[in-house]
């Protein structure tokens, strides 16, 4: 019902602002709508009971102020917001600006966008697209949000009454939502296991930001703080028979591992006999996730295990101290400091775009372990993991090619204009092969390809050095003419 309106049934006043839903006796029953500025709106409906019935009801300026004429839609004629009526409201979705309509307007509006995204849902054709749909109703949204900020209004969303399609685009346009919109992301395969997304609530409406101006703020960002310290009595004498003591300023997550082991192995035992064997078991298996989860995420490990494989010499002599007690209390030579510093500005914006421009390389994307971190990437381990979820590899489409050994790189053609990039999209290469950009540029349409260079003399591949250093070199290698494209992937196409 519009909101801040009374609402009668039988000319009995219920005393109330209207609620967004009423429960009636059966019979017939007559109601009105009145609210202030707006012509009164009655209807007359018939109950049967149990019968759930839904409106949805337009409250217009009387004729005197406006031409618009009243109108009373049930929800399965939603798509009639498409017919001629809904011109004097949003006549023109592409220029509507929220901002000029006043609270009622925009609280009808929206519960407009909801009945036009009901419909879309539902299969029923109208002139707008889904994300028009979105992108208009974020709009007003945002715009009632701001107005309630300021004061200015009052509207309650109350999404746990909302239907389904309704409860759907609330979640979009207030950014609860916890996947990505189907219409600008698609969705994978149902058999694809991905990680959700979460894009975060807004707590408040404030002036938006964009990515690029955002990305500029880090220009000049930088943190460091001492981490790897020597203390004890090297650092206190210059000189020492014993160990030698390195400091490192994170805690020792061994003492928790090693409880938490205990207490998986207890629970898989189940010897506390108070619960099901099968409880038990899961809290097994979410102690042992723990586990690697504190392991795979330790500062100290990391920092220790690098200190030792830096210096195995001294690996045996070496006692590394974790900062369970807030040192050193003597003196002290810092080592090493843990820095945050911020990625080239380029670097920044490859890592940012979304969406293929020729000319413009971009960050490839390439595995960096295994399923956790600190595990070999191996074609073993992905083959154990697609034969226990019993994946159909054809049905999956998951295709296995022969690795090149050689440089991964990016090939650009607009127009007869080619130019090559390696991996990190930091070094262009174009001059470095003359030969393969004269057979790319003969190819046909503008494309952007991804596949490996590698030198092949005599059908046989050569060392991956030699593919390297013809790449580097500062003049055109005779080896150039034996560069060998192996294409495996067609980012763009036209």
């Amino acid at each position: 019902t519009p909101s801040n309106a009374k609402i009668f049934v039988d000319n009995a006043d219920l005393k109330r602002i209207t609620p967004e839903k009423l429960e009636l006796s059966p019979g017939t029953r007559n109601i009105k709508l009145v609210h202030d500025g707006f012509a009164d709106f009655t209807f007359t409906v018939t109950i049967i009971k149990g019968e759930k019935i839904e409106k949805l009801c337009r409250l217009k300026i009387p004729a005197s102020l406006s031409t618009t004429v009243f109108q009373s839609l049930t929800q399965s004629d939603a798509h009639l917001f498409d017919s001629k009526w809904t011109a004097e409201l949003i006549h023109d979705i592409a220029t509507y600006d929220p901002a000029k309509a006043s609270n009622a307007q925009l609280s009808d509006d929206i519960r407009i966008c909801f009945a036009w995204y009901s419909s879309l849902k539902e299969d029923k054709k109208l002139k707008f697209t889904e994300k028009d749909v979105i992108r208009i109703a974020k709009d007003i949204y945002i715009e009632i949000e701001k107005r309630k900020k300021e004061g200015k209004m009052k509207h309650d969303w109350n999404p746990s009454d909302m239907k389904p399609h309704s409860k759907e685009l609330f979640d979009i346009i207030s950014h609860t939502k916890l996947s990505s919109m189907e219409d600008i992301y698609p969705s994978p395969p149902a058999d694809v296991q991905t990680l959700p997304i979460y894009p975060g609530t807004i707590s408040e409406v404030q002036a938006p930001v964009t990515l690029d101006e955002f990305l500029d703020m880090w220009d000049s960002f930088s943190m460091r703080k001492p981490f790897i310290s020597l203390v004890g009595s090297l650092a206190n004498w210059e000189t020492t028979l014993g160990d030698i003591d390195i400091l490192i300023k994170a805690k020792d997550p061994t003492p928790l591992l090693e409880a938490i082991d205990r207490a998986a192995v207890i629970a898989g035992n189940n010897d506390f006999k108070f619960y099901p064997f099968s409880i038990m078991n899961d809290i097994s298996e979410l102690l042992t996730q723990v586990h690697e989860f504190i392991k795979t995420d330790s500062l100290f490990l990391l920092a220790k295990w690098r200190i030792e494989r830096a210096f195995p010499e001294w690996q045996d002599r070496m006692q590394i101290l974790d900062d369970s007690f807030a040192g050193p209390f003597t003196n002290f030579v810092d080592l090493a400091d843990l820095t945050a510093v911020a990625r080239e500005k380029k670097e920044r914006q490859e890592m940012a775009q979304d969406s293929i421009e020729l000319f413009r390389p971009v960050l490839l994307l390439k595995p960096l372990h295994g399923r956790r971190k600190g595990e070999i990437y191996e074609i073993d381990s992905l083959i154990e993991i697609i034969k226990s979820r019993k994946i159909d590899w054809f049905k999956a489409k998951i295709v296995v090619q022969r690795k090149f050994d050689g440089v991964h790189c990016q090939a650009h053609k607009k127009g007869d204009v080619v130019r090559i990039w390696t991996e990190e999209g930091l070094n262009e290469i174009t001059k470095n092969c003359p030969a393969l950009i004269k057979e790319l540029s003969k190819k046909k349409g503008d494309f952007f390809l991804c596949g490996e260079l590698e030198i092949v003399k005599e059908g046989k591949h050569q060392p991956r050095a030699d593919t390297a250093g013809v790449l580097n070199s500062k003049e055109v290698d005779p080896n150039e003419k034996n560069l060998k494209f192996n294409i495996f992937d067609i980012l763009y196409y036209i």
